[in-house]
């Protein structure tokens, strides 16, 4: 059963009429509840138990930098913001999130982030956008070297054979598109965890979705989404997003050789302030 689906329910830790304390695990909310109730909070201003849309593009300050914790609507917006805490929260090991106009606009975000000369292996059945973005794009603009591996089949020698010293990134979907190849992303994240280069590992999570699968549970460094599929449902939005695990655990590692770490490296530079918060990279708006 995946992590992320857990059908038994849930119950507080209680004492019983003897006095007996009872030792089944304390409640916790489920994927519906988190789904429904996650960002959804009543606005403190009406007491509306739906949020309102927000329209504006801009928000007042009482002084330059001074404001209500938005600015502009690029860079931070309240819609957003409840958005990416639903994706956290139903995304099993998840802490934050950020959202994008596209799942091609988060690939680029990611991509971008390694820096120039770096080495990407990936699954040789990735995503066509996905495809094009690291072979021809990112290979022009910042010299990325790719290399394409059926990581479904291949012994573990041969994957470690083909992680270089500059390897950063292992990128997986599981199932793949379109022909639904499985990646062990557990086996994976071992491997690159006792590899020397210690590569982060990404996986695209979009086909299974946080209600069938938890990447992040089993090791992965960072969760990809096109939220445009599975979990819109709708085929009426193009959307994306990238969601990472708590700072504090094994999984939140630097890319190497930066000591920064991922939240830095996605979120901070002088192309994020090119595009207005300097606090959150948003690829929608800097995606060229």
């Amino acid at each position: 059963m995946s992590p992320a689906l857990d059908l038994k329910p849930a119950v507080s830790n209680s004492h019983h009429a003897n006095g007996t304390s009872s030792n089944r695990r304390p409640h916790s909310d489920g994927f519906s509840t988190l789904s429904v109730h996650v960002g959804s909070s009543p606005d403190p201003s009406t007491g509306a138990v739906i949020p309102p849309i927000s329209l504006s593009t801009t928000y007042v300050q009482s002084a330059p930098g001074m404001h209500k914790g938005f600015e502009y609507s690029r860079s931070d917006n309240p819609n957003r913001n409840a958005l990416e805490k639903l994706l956290a929260s139903i995304e099993k090991g998840g802490e934050d999130a950020m959202a994008f106009g596209s799942g091609s606009a988060a690939t680029g975000v990611v991509v971008q982030a390694l820096g120039s000369g770096a080495h990407v292996l990936s699954v040789n059945d990735v995503y066509g956008g996905t495809y094009r973005y690291l072979n021809r794009v990112a290979t022009e603009i910042q010299s990325l070297e790719v290399t394409l591996l059926d990581l479904e089949r291949v012994d573990e020698e041969v994957i470690r054979e083909n992680i270089r010293e500059n390897t950063k990134l292992i990128w997986l979907e599981s199932p793949t598109n379109p022909t639904l190849k499985l990646m062990d992303v557990a086996r994976l994240a071992r491997i690159a965890r006792s590899h020397p280069s210690q590569p982060l590992l990404l996986v695209d999570n979009t086909f299974l979705s946080p209600y069938y699968s938890s990447p992040l549970l089993l090791g992965a460094d960072i969760v990809l989404h096109s939220l445009t599929k599975y979990v819109n449902g709708h085929a009426d939005v193009v959307m994306g997003a990238l969601i990472l695990p708590p700072s504090s655990s094994e999984q939140h590692r630097a890319f190497k050789p930066s000591e920064k770490s991922i939240r830095e490296v996605l979120a901070v530079g002088d192309s994020a302030r090119d595009c207005g918060n300097p606090q959150r990279f948003r690829a929608e708006i800097c995606w060229a």
